[in-house]
């Protein structure tokens, strides 16, 4: 039997969610329950509904497909919306939604360090190091190398494990 009740109040709960803009929100449920649509909705409606300017606006996800997917899904939703607003101003932002950052937390990051490299205590041309089994081996048969005599009772315990 479907709760009624239940329903208006998950409706209630979305559509707050995509009208309140000085709250922050986790949206936690299974894949395909709407989660990216009503992020989406929510961006549209803060860029509608105020003064925001796009640029201002961060968009973090955890894969480079989900951040793929959140921007068109962005851009497709404000294609909407510029065909029936009529005011210049939220025009002109739905027209620069392309300046919203959406991307991994990992490239927020770099981003941020690129633009603020002294500030976080870095050289300008700082490189990542992607993460690899080549990496790790190196820096385990590095470690080994360098510490095997000071650390020889403990890796040769946990070679026992290994």
């Amino acid at each position: 039997m479907i709760n009624n009740k239940l329903i208006r109040e998950e409706m209630k709960k979305r559509e707050e969610i995509m009208t309140t803009f000085n709250k922050n929100y986790l949206l936690e449920a299974g894949a395909g329950a709407g989660k990216t649509t009503i992020i989406v909705q929510r961006i549209i409606n803060h860029i509608i509904s105020t003064d925001i300017h796009p640029a201002n606006i961060v968009a973090i996800t955890f894969t480079k497909a989900a951040a793929t997917e959140l921007a068109e899904r962005i851009q497709l939703r404000a294609l909407e919306y510029l065909r029936e607003v009529k005011d210049i101003r939220i025009r002109e932002r739905l027209e620069s939604i392309d300046e919203i950052f959406t991307g991994t937390i990992h490239s927020f990051c770099d981003l941020m360090l690129r633009e603020m490299p002294f500030e976080a205590n870095i050289t300008p041309d700082y490189e990542i190091i992607e993460d690899s089994e080549e990496f790790h081996n190196k820096i385990w048969y590095d470690f080994i190398r360098n510490k095997e005599g000071k650390y020889k009772d403990k890796i040769d315990l946990l070679a026992k494990f290994a």
